[in-house]
């Protein structure tokens, strides 16, 4: 029986998030990855030629059509995929998962919270239970830092009591305690990341829940102001995308991970004024900027402290917040460059 690690995705592609594994040099687990997503893709192709595939995320929401061509589609999600082959010659068994799979938009789950819950709880609850069943021997899960809620401006450790402010942190603090229940009763290693601002290129500024890095870019490459909900002031602790694949590969393969909850950040805090300045800088022109109304379940300080990280799975951030965001800055004006954007 073949072993096979298996990630899930959701803000960035597939493709996004191993190409933070590749610049972190593991190349090994790139090469497993690669051959999934050739696997998916192929398969996705065959069921639904000429969809897109954010619209295929959109109109599979179960296993029955995933089983056809020999899949599992595990859990709710977008893709939380711990999946077989089976073709009565081969099975591939799953030894790891990553599940990123999630509503992860704080505005959309305060207009939709049972939309929030069926994706982050019951998704997060399939996938373990498949996992158990499989006899998947660790799952990690891409938790957040919104269940934290405000704490003032003290870095947030683990062993801070939850408050979320939304329905999505409320949702990811429930898949935690899901996680923690399973290792405990069932013996199936677990890891819960708490991811605080994760950025870098490709993401995509044109949803309207993207991220304020991707959204900001955008506007200062097209020469339109920018929006800022509240007074600019809020404090992000922005963790770069590879240093983030180099921290769920320690939570699959440190041992001592198991069972336990980190802080994934950057370990540096700027409040979104700041943030602007430094694109400014960037773009070497000035940008207007706008301030509207707070969002409703935002949060007005968010910073890590990423002690524990350090200790036990050995995260330590490699990318400085400047160089990443200089990066994040060169793809998408190299991208708009390509599109002929003024």
């Amino acid at each position: 029986m073949e072993h096979k690690e298996v990630y899930a995705q959701s803000r960035w592609s597939l493709d996004d998030l191993f190409t933070g594994f590749e610049d972190a040099n593991i190349e090994a687990t790139y090469g497993k990855l690669e051959a999934m997503v050739a696997q998916f893709e192929k398969f996705r192709e065959e069921l639904t030629p000429g969809i897109s595939a954010e619209r295929f995320m959109e109109i599979v929401s179960g296993s029955e059509a995933m089983e056809k061509l020999g899949y599992r589609l595990y859990g709710f999600a977008e893709l939380s995929f711990a999946a077989n082959t089976q073709d009565q010659k081969a099975q591939i068994a799953v030894a790891r998962i990553q599940q990123f799979a999630a509503e992860i938009s704080n505005p959309k789950s305060v207009e939709d919270p049972i939309w929030a819950n069926s994706i982050n709880v019951d998704g997060t609850l399939n996938v373990l239970i498949a996992a158990r069943d499989a006899g998947v021997k660790r799952l990690v899960m891409a938790s957040s830092c919104a269940i934290y809620g405000d704490t003032g401006d003290k870095p947030q450790r683990e062993d801070f009591l939850p408050h979320p402010l939304s329905p999505y942190g409320a949702t990811k603090i429930c898949g935690e305690h899901y996680l923690s229940v399973f290792h405990q009763i069932y013996g199936l290693e677990t890891v819960r990341l708490r991811y605080f601002n994760v950025f870098g290129p490709r993401q995509s500024p044109k949803s309207q829940y993207a991220a304020a890095i991707p959204i900001f870019i955008d506007r200062i490459l097209q020469g339109k102001e920018i929006h800022i909900f509240g007074d600019g002031k809020q404090t992000r602790d922005f963790a770069y995308v590879e240093d983030v694949a180099r921290a769920n590969y320690l939570a699959c393969t440190v041992p001592q991970a198991a069972g336990e909850v980190f802080n994934i950040s950057g370990g540096r805090s700027i409040d979104l004024n700041q943030l602007v300045e430094q694109l400014r800088q960037l773009a070497g022109h000035d940008v207007e900027v706008v301030y509207d109304p707070p969002k409703l379940g935002d949060i007005k300080y968010s910073s890590s402290d990423p002690s524990k990280a350090r200790d036990v799975p050995g995260y330590v951030p490699s990318v400085t917040f400047a160089e990443g965001l200089e990066r994040a800055f060169r793809y998408l004006a190299a991208k708009a460059d390509a599109a002929g954007q003024p």
